[in-house]
């Protein structure tokens, strides 16, 4: 395999072998595994030299320079950083969900929860999907992975939606931006999670195995979980500067909004370029994946911030909705 064909266009064949924990790995694995070759592809790996049972013990990844092994064999544990991290990382988010809910008053209230709720479910199916304790290769991994990868997709574009409320090009709280919010997250949420499935399964054919098929070519996949994001995070980053710096005229905000970036595109180089380092550092004990979380619960902090910096809110001395007070009338008599 030449090296210039692994950096081709849509090719996840680099990021599958050196990135640790990369969940869209798990759908690779059950379309090679489909092959009669799937033994040769698989498993020609010095990782899988260290262990006996090479299905049983196989944790994310095809063919990868190391992975972390399933829980329960060769005496692995599962990721277990990963799998404490997500499980932090889900509280907060609830902790974010509950605190956004309750600012009553708050420009974009009801759909930044939404995306807050969002990031919840993400982190539920990355537990499962990056902790290394189902069977690679099995059915409900796969369903697994294409569910995250759908809200993941779903989110970006909630996330755009949320900056366009914010510029109020649409009025928050009102049925367009409601309904653009939830048919335009339904559609990335469907249209990757069939592209998904359909990657590791072949139902249709019309996605089939690349040739040969160790490149794991899939030019949808690519776009949609790694061109999307950032063309999304760009797009809001755009709103935004519009927001503070020529409707607000504020400088602040911006702080939250940039740390939550630079924490974002952190998290990004930690899952790509930390993971294989920490993982032959550990002797395949963890990876990069929990630093990559923490950082992504860290950049989803930093956002709530920017945002309760720029909105109005009515926080926990809220005691529903309040009786007018009117100006008190004098007597007419009072006139003469």
């Amino acid at each position: 395999m030449s090296l210039q064909h692994t950096k081709q266009f849509g090719s996840w064949e680099f990021l599958c072998s050196h990135s640790p924990s990369l969940a869209p790995c798990n759908l690779f694995f059950n379309q090679i595994q489909s092959l009669n070759s799937s033994d040769t592809i698989l498993y020609n790996s010095t990782s899988f030299s260290l262990v006996s049972n090479n299905l049983q013990s196989a944790g994310v990844g095809v063919r990868p320079t190391c992975f972390i092994r399933r829980a329960g064999h060769e005496g692995g544990l599962g990721n277990i950083a990963q799998i404490v991290a997500t499980a932090l990382c889900f509280v907060f988010s609830l902790i974010l969900f509950a605190a956004a809910k309750r600012r009553i008053a708050a420009v974009g209230r009801v759909e930044f929860a939404t995306l807050l709720g969002l990031w919840a479910l993400i982190d539920v199916f990355s537990l499962l999907t990056t902790g290394s304790f189902l069977q690679q290769g099995s059915d409900y991994i796969v369903w697994l992975t294409s569910i995250q990868m759908g809200l993941r997709s779903a989110w970006f574009w909630s996330l755009i939606v949320n900056g366009l409320n914010s510029t109020q090009l649409i009025e928050d709280g009102t049925p367009p931006s409601i309904l653009s919010l939830w048919v335009g997250g339904i559609a990335f949420f469907v249209g990757t999670g069939y592209i998904a499935v359909d990657t590791a399964f072949n139902w249709s054919g019309n996605l089939p195995p690349s040739n040969p098929p160790e490149y794991l070519l899939s030019n949808g996949l690519f776009v949609l979980l790694l061109l999307w994001p950032m063309i999304a995070v760009f797009i809001y980053s755009l709103l935004m500067t519009y927001v503070i710096f020529f409707l607000l005229k504020e400088s602040i905000p911006a702080f939250w909004f940039s740390l939550s970036l630079l924490s974002f595109m952190l998290s990004q180089a930690a899952l790509f370029a930390l993971g294989h380092t920490i993982c032959d550092g550990t002797n395949s004990r963890i990876d990069g994946a929990f630093v990559a979380t923490l950082l992504e619960a860290i950049s989803l902090g930093l956002l709530f911030a920017g945002w309760r910096s720029i909105t109005e809110d009515s926080w926990y001395g809220y005691d529903g909705p309040q009786v007018p007070v009117y100006p008190k009338q004098e007597p007419l008599s009072n006139f003469k």
